[in-house]
């Protein structure tokens, strides 16, 4: 009796998972980015600027009876931030994984971890580059949006925050010593495009 259980429960496990939704597509956007920054003998660092852009690939899997979809992306990320002694650029992916709702019939709602490869950062101060030890290159963060999608194209702003601290150190120049936290706080818009 157990067996026949367990093989329609199986069965029917199965079928949902054949009726599930499969969508995938192209995105890219903007992000603006708020990095903290140390510098040791300095207060009051300004920052100018903190943009950057995005571009990737994602996958919507829509299992229908619970009503919920599970949204991973595979996104590089480009940023770059000036401050008052000098400019910091950042290189990552980005692969959230994210769970959503749809609602209203356009609109849809997500949250779920972002896991970040730090590909390469630099710091040039003066125009000089300084070179830099990483102490980490792999963190993780937080994805919480929402968006909207009408027809094969969609929009959605999110804000991501990081759950681990990552945090780059810059060598000497003067005795001068610069931290700088890659851990992201940021708000990103996104276009993206259905096939």
């Amino acid at each position: 009796m157990k067996k026949i259980f367990l093989f329609f429960a199986f069965s029917i496990a199965a079928m949902q998972f054949a009726n599930a939704q499969i969508n995938y597509g192209i995105k890219g956007g903007l992000n603006y980015n708020t990095t903290d920054v140390a510098v040791s003998g300095a207060s009051g660092v300004s920052t100018d600027s903190n943009s950057g852009y995005h571009a990737g690939l994602w996958l919507r899997i829509k299992v229908p009876v619970v009503g919920l979809y599970l949204r991973p992306e595979v996104v590089y990320t480009s940023l770059k931030s000036d401050y008052s002694f000098g400019t910091y650029t950042l290189n990552k992916i980005d692969i959230p994984v994210l769970v959503g709702m749809k609602f209203l019939g356009v609109g849809n709602i997500f949250v779920g971890p972002s896991f970040q490869y730090l590909l390469n950062s630099d710091l040039k101060v003066g125009g000089i580059d300084v070179s830099n030890s990483l102490s980490k290159d792999l963190s993780i963060g937080l994805q919480v949006g929402l968006g909207v999608e009408f027809w094969k194209l969609g929009v959605d702003v999110r804000y991501e925050t990081g759950l681990s601290k990552a945090e780059n150190s810059f060598g000497d120049i003067a005795s001068t010593l610069y931290k700088i936290d890659t851990q992201p706080n940021q708000f990103i818009v996104g276009l993206s495009y259905k096939f």
